[in-house]
């Protein structure tokens, strides 16, 4: 229905703007043909050369009254109110825009900068850098291969042999990538959807004071309730299987978007992790369940949990001081530099066009 409503707009739009024009001319060359023949005309203005300057000097001012003179509409002043509303430039004023600049300024045009195909672009044009994929040269598999072996990767090795097949020298992640997991996961999986995660939320259920805060949402995660000990250190989260078995969850906590608690690395990750988000107070406010194959992706790990890593070396981190409002609260982008260990070797299927048959 949508691409079916944007043929319909382009091809109504394409027919206004020829019978605008046909309009136009006729009453131009009408008007010019008449106005010749008055007796005040001076003869140099009757020369065919004479006449046609004329003519257009009709057309133009036809189409300067429709563009800017209001009683016949002022098109001029709608199209830049809705260019404007409808689709802002990018990056504009937004906070990803100091991002590109800061890439600019400390980036040379030989590095590559592996992104989110959508800042492509931007990296590219404004950033002057170089990147994997972008909008101007699609290609569906490289995007696919993007979101699953570096964006959804599920170990350090498999991340960084694709980076290095594409020559990568800085990884970016923002907001958005961590914001909408479900759709670029989907894009990352294959067709029994085997790296899809999506970040769960979970309801809170209110207990006795100075008992554990219980959070729940037994129909999307594998659990029936975590208990969440946050009293004094060190800091648990304990969850009950629908098998009436207890698991010790890791977890990442959060005061807008500083880190101030996460889980010993001795904890089992194969249950999956939850982000935890207090404000000044320390009083939790919200709460997310990742899915083992989220929780141990590429970007949860980098971007949420903040792993330690020899091979990606943070340079960059763009806060958003205003994040802290809203719903979920990260730092707007994140960039690492990517040092490979001497083990790392390339591996050309991620150079393939289309996925193999």
């Amino acid at each position: 229905m949508v691409l079916l409503l944007g043929r319909t707009c382009t091809g109504l739009g394409t027919a206004i703007v020829f019978f605008t024009t046909l309009v136009i001319h006729t009453l131009a060359k009408t008007l010019g043909e008449k106005t010749i023949r008055f007796q005040f005309i001076p003869t140099f203005l009757k020369t065919t050369r004479r006449q046609a300057i004329f003519t257009t000097s009709i057309a133009v001012a036809s189409l300067s009254l429709l563009l800017f003179w209001s009683p016949v509409g002022a098109h001029i002043n709608r199209s830049f109110s809705i260019a404007q509303t409808l689709r802002k430039p990018l990056p504009g004023d937004k906070p990803i825009a100091k991002t590109i600049e800061w890439i600019a300024q400390n980036l040379e045009k030989q590095h590559v900068v592996a992104a989110n195909w959508a800042w492509g672009y931007p990296l590219h044009m404004l950033g002057r850098v170089k990147t994997i994929t972008d909008s101007d040269h699609y290609r569906p598999h490289w995007i696919h291969n993007f979101f699953r072996h570096c964006y959804a990767a599920q170990s350090e090795k498999e991340a960084l042999e694709y980076l290095h097949t594409h020559e990568a020298t800085h990884l970016m992640f923002n907001n958005a990538d961590i914001i909408y997991t479900n759709v670029f996961s989907s894009v990352g999986s294959n067709t029994q959807r085997d790296r899809y995660f999506a970040s769960q939320p979970l309801a809170f259920i209110k207990t006795a004071t100075g008992r554990p805060q219980q959070l729940s949402n037994p129909e999307d995660t594998p659990f029936n309730q975590m208990d969440a000990d946050f009293e004094e250190k060190p800091y648990a989260l304990t969850a009950h299987t629908k098998d009436d078995q207890k698991v010790i969850l890791p977890f990442v906590a959060f005061i807008g978007y500083y880190h101030i608690e996460k889980s010993p690395s001795t904890v089992d990750d194969k249950n999956g992790g939850v982000v935890l988000y207090f404000d000044t107070t320390l009083r939790l406010r919200k709460a997310y369940f990742l899915p083992s194959v989220g929780w141990n992706s590429l970007i949860v790990r980098l971007y949420i949990r903040e792993a330690q890593s020899e091979a990606f070396e943070p340079v960059y981190s763009q806060d958003d001081e205003f994040r802290t409002q809203r719903d979920i609260w990260f730092a707007t982008a994140k960039i690492w530099k990517i040092h490979y260990p001497r083990n790392i070797k390339t591996n050309p299927k991620y150079l393939e066009m289309k996925p193999p048959e």
